[in-house]
């Protein structure tokens, strides 16, 4: 590895972690092809990757850190380290803040975390089973949940998609949907954990077309416990 520098091992691992037209990551022969360098240099340097501590990891575009093997592992340890926080101020509450909570949110595919971080996104095509979960830190007496797209962003969602509610991962209610994400229960039984999975995916040749998956926001009805 010492023939390479820093710069062309982020090289390898940024066209390794980009897609296809298709929405498909790049195979070790496309990206060894593109990077002008034989397949097992490429393989080298992911070997490299796999074996640095998170620490250093960290530091690497979230696209990369996704290339980890041990990525979804981490982001549950965050997860659990660090719960999102709950506001008792009243029944609606916003759950993105202008600065997010280190591991307030975690998906298979992305995940926002710090001051600049404003929107979720997968970055790149939809597909079927992409995943968002939410960890609410607590279990409360969730109402209703709607996913806010933007304006700039408003046919950035799936065509059909499932949502999930539990608890200690016990499932407590599964909700199929059309269209924007929303949903309003018939019975506010407390809930910590949401997820939506994509079921029917958008893509950018449907009219109207989507680049990606995106949620510009989140807004949680709560129960009146939390009042």
């Amino acid at each position: 590895m010492t023939q390479l520098s820093d710069d062309e091992k982020l090289r390898i691992l940024e066209q390794r972690a980009s897609f296809t037209a298709e929405g498909r990551r790049k195979s070790w022969e496309v990206v060894a092809e593109e990077t002008h360098h034989a397949k097992a240099t490429v393989l080298k340097v992911n070997k490299w990757f796999q074996d640095l501590p998170w620490k250093v990891v960290e530091a690497f575009p979230e696209s990369i850190q996704r290339l980890r093997n041990d990525y979804v592992g981490h982001l549950e340890a965050a997860r659990s380290a660090v719960p999102a926080p709950i506001s008792a101020s009243g029944a609606l509450l916003r759950s993105i803040p202008d600065e997010w909570p280190e591991g307030s949110l975690c998906t298979t595919k992305d995940t926002l975390h710090g001051k600049e971080a404003m929107r979720w996104s997968t970055g790149r095509p939809q597909q079927a089973r992409d995943e968002f979960g939410l960890n609410l830190g607590q279990p409360v007496p969730l109402k209703a949940i709607w996913f806010l797209q933007g304006r700039q962003h408003q046919w950035d969602h799936p065509k059909r998609w499932k949502m999930i509610f539990s608890n200690d991962r016990q499932i407590i209610e599964e909700v199929d949907g059309e269209g924007f994400i929303e949903v309003e229960r018939k019975e506010p039984t407390p809930v910590q954990w949401i997820g939506v999975v994509v079921i029917e995916p958008r893509l950018p040749t449907d009219h109207p077309p989507a680049t990606c998956w995106a949620v510009n926001n989140i807004e949680l009805d709560l129960g009146p416990e939390l009042l």
